[in-house]
Parts: C-alpha cells; sequence; structure tokens
C-alpha cells in the first residue's frame, strides 16, 4: 500500500534502536542480546560510545548486503530478504533469507488476494 512495514521482519534493514536488559546492558536487537553484540551497558557507557560500538560491528550495514538473486526477485517489495537472524552468508558475501522458497510459494498462491485486499484497504 506504500507504507513500510510496521515489522522490522519485512523492512529489508535492521533498524537503529537499543535493546536494555534490566542490568543496563545494550544490545542492537531483541533477537542479538549476545556478548558479541553487545554496544555497552547505560551504568558504564554512553549513547555515543554505544553509536560507536554499533558502527564498528556494522550491523545494520551488513542487513543491506543481499543476494543478487534477492534483489530481483518479483516479491522483494513484499519481503525485502526478511529478518538478519533468519539469512544464510551465500559464497559472494551477500545473505539469502533461509524462508525464501517458502515466502516465493506463498506469494505465488496469494499475491493476488494480497493485492485484494490492499485494493479493499485503500478505498475505505
Amino acid at each position: 500500500m506504500g507504507f513500510l512495514p510496521e515489522a522490522c521482519e519485512h523492512q529489508g534493514i535492521c533498524g537503529i534502536q537499543y535493546v536494555v536488559e534490566a542490568d543496563g546492558s545494550v544490545y542492537p536487537c531483541d533477537f542479538y542480546m549476545l556478548d558479541e553484540y553487545s554496544l555497552g551497558n547505560f551504568n558504564v557507557n554512553t549513547i555515543g560510545q554505544m553509536d560507536e560500538k554499533r558502527a564498528e560491528l556494522q550491523f545494520r550495514e551488513t542487513s543491506q548486503m543481499v543476494s543478487e538473486e534477492c534483489q530481483r526477485c518479483d516479491y522483494r517489495f513484499l519481503c525485502r530478504n526478511g529478518c538478519q537472524r533468519n539469512r544464510v552468508l551465500q559464497a559472494d558475501g551477500t545473505y539469502k533469507n533461509y524462508f525464501c522458497k517458502g515466502y516465493k510459494i506463498f506469494f505465488e498462491k496469494h499475491i493476488n488476494q494480497l493485492q485484494q485486499i490492499a485494493d479493499n484497504l485503500k478505498l475505505g
């Protein structure tokens, strides 16, 4: 319908957000609350330091590295390669969504229905 999806799953790029644990530990995403993705801790670090750590990790930039197949896909405007957590690193250094085949099967079967729903919503 011309709007970005509300769920980051289908936005095509990881957002810039902070996920904060009760102890003040900060991570770039609730699916990446792992030591190797730690941005810092609000009890010790400034937001500026955490932004520097995010840039160092290239967390958001990695989510933009999608395969040629994905870039050419008829359904990219709908799935946008899904969430980074569901992507598999390809030999060329890009990522392909683990659920790509399933998305294609679903969209091929239901694209007309999805378009009809969107058209009905536009009409009010």
